[in-house]
This record gives C-alpha cells, structure tokens and sequence, in this order.
C-alpha cells in the first residue's frame, strides 16, 4: 500500500515537472542570428555562405595538411 502511494506521487511529479520545462526552453536569445537575418542583403548572403566554407578542410595546403607534418 505504501508503496503504490511512493509510486503514485514519484509519476505525478515527474509528469509535473515534464509540463513545466517545456516553455522554458523555446525561448531563442535576441543576438542569435537567425536564417531569415542570413538572407536579407547580399554581404549578409555572403558572409553566411562563406562561413558555411571555411569549416572544409584544406587538403591541398601542405602548412595545414596533417598528413604530411
């Protein structure tokens, strides 16, 4: 009997706090760049794009190349 109580309260403040931490975390910062802000102009088209670049590797650069240091 205790023991289906224990069990009874443990679920409804685990389903209690599920519900509450939902709204908290769909709040999006203000100085985060979003992909609307990305495409508004053509420098911003640019940036965005050439950022999506540099993350490539370079393999052809031998300073870089880990390969060959």
């Amino acid at each position: 009997m205790m023991k289906n109580i224990l069990l009874k309260s443990l679920l409804f403040c685990i389903v209690l706090l599920e519900c509450l931490s939902c709204n908290y975390l769909d709040i999006v910062p203000d100085n985060m760049a979003t992909i609307d802000y990305a495409f508004r102009n053509r420098t911003a088209c640019e940036k965005y794009l050439y950022t999506c670049y540099s993350y490539r590797p370079r393999h052809g650069d031998f300073s870089l190349d880990p390969a060959i240091a």
